[in-house]
């Protein structure tokens, strides 16, 4: 009986070590959550798709990119969990409008909020003249109206 008593609180006592191991992660005070908001310049808008992501420490080890990026909602919202406790460098950026980086402090095991607005980028590209032509010709050759 003795034995069996000895037994039970013995793997009682590797059952509550191993929940702790595997329950609590070993870094997991060690990376803060950045919660925010992508918006347009001037309307206020908000954005959606737009990637926000780490892209660097300024002081500190390698980053794992793997897993430190996100897409924004329909409300332009992000929230951006596990990044390393220090100073980090944050970017969005979104096809049309001008890329955006900023530099925060992560503390350990606090969330933080983060906005950014974004300003519209125009692209230019060349012009194009489609012709039913099956040779190349100058505009002042052609006998069709090109608007």
């Amino acid at each position: 009986m003795r034995n069996s008593t000895w037994f039970r609180a013995a793997l009682t006592a590797v059952g509550a070590l191993t929940l702790l191991v595997y329950a609590i992660p070993a870094n997991a005070q060690q990376t803060g959550t950045i919660n925010g908001t992508v918006t347009e310049a001037g309307s206020g808008r908000p954005l959606e798709g737009a990637q926000v992501f780490m892209v660097g420490r300024t002081a500190g080890a390698a980053l794992d990119r793997s897993s430190r990026g996100v897409l924004t909602d329909s409300e332009g919202q992000f929230s951006l969990p596990g990044v390393p406790v220090g100073q980090a460098q944050i970017r969005t950026r979104l096809v049309g409008y001008t890329s955006q980086s900023t530099t925060v402090q992560v503390i350990a095991a606090q969330t933080m909020d983060l906005n950014f607005e974004l300003r519209a980028s125009v692209i230019a590209l060349d012009e194009i003249v489609v012709t039913g032509a099956g040779a190349a010709q100058s505009k002042k050759q052609l006998g069709n109206t090109i608007a």
